[in-house]
């Protein structure tokens, strides 16, 4: 609902007719030229319609009815439930490019929240790890760094002591596969920004779930995505419960 108050120079900036709008409405007549100029400036607004006549204070029905010429009373006259009002409503949708939602508007909506929360996740558990690993080439000591510096040292030279007392307790092969991991580090990696993904998903993103599957309602005709629709299901009944597991039985 719009705010009941308006100085002069708000109902100028948000209720005035432009040219082209005052010629739109100029082939309808009484209370339906009225209506649909209502309907069209609080849609601009609003980016919605009103639920009934109540929701115009009637300082603004006062400046439309002033600039189309006509008695603001005439207003009244106008019916909100019938075709007239429908009509109007869907020129004015077409008008500002707005049409009903589709199955496929609803598949692609999904696939883009999808993308978004994974790509967050990602985001933020990459942001994570690179943290932690200046962190880690920040210090003093270095403990990974040298580990596998020593390794390479190992392999590069050795003959005499490293041969005879590392080698018996750390063979030459592990050393070789310490300096590759150190060398080729981007599996880790992933490895540990995947562990961050599933650890904010299961803290944070996971208390979010139970909302949405309250809000959200999944339906489909198709009898591909029945499995999935049947998946939400199992995911809604138990969006509350404590368990880990769901219950024998289920499918």
């Amino acid at each position: 609902m719009v705010k009941p108050n308006w100085d002069t120079e708000e109902l100028i900036d948000n209720w005035t007719l432009l040219p082209q709008e005052i010629e739109l409405v100029s082939n309808k007549v009484g209370a339906n030229q009225i209506g649909f100029a209502v309907l069209l400036k609080y849609f601009q607004l609003m980016a919605r319609f009103p639920d009934s006549p109540k929701e115009i204070p009637k300082i603004i029905i006062s400046y439309i009815a002033q600039q189309l010429k006509i008695p603001e009373v005439i207003y009244s006259e106008y019916n909100w439930l019938g075709r007239s009002i429908s009509n109007h409503r869907a020129s004015i949708r077409k008008l500002f490019g707005f049409r009903t939602a589709t199955i496929a508007d609803g598949e692609e909506i999904v696939n883009w929240l999808k993308a978004e929360i994974i790509q967050r996740l990602g985001t933020r558990a990459e942001r994570r790890i690179n943290k932690e690993l200046v962190n880690d080439f920040k210090q003093v000591t270095g403990k990974t760094n040298i580990l596998f510096r020593l390794a390479e040292v190992a392999l590069a030279s050795p003959l005499g002591v490293i041969e005879k007392v590392i080698y018996p307790v750390v063979s030459q092969k592990t050393l070789s596969d310490l300096v590759a991991e150190y060398k080729s580090t981007g599996l880790a990696y992933r490895q540990r920004v995947y562990t961050v993904m599933r650890a904010s998903f299961a803290s944070h993103y996971r208390r979010m779930i139970p909302q949405l599957l309250e809000m959200l309602e999944f339906r489909s005709n198709n009898e591909m995505h029945r499995p999935v629709i049947q998946a939400l299901e199992l995911l809604k009944k138990y969006s509350q419960s404590q368990g880990r597991y769901y219950t024998p039985g289920e499918e």
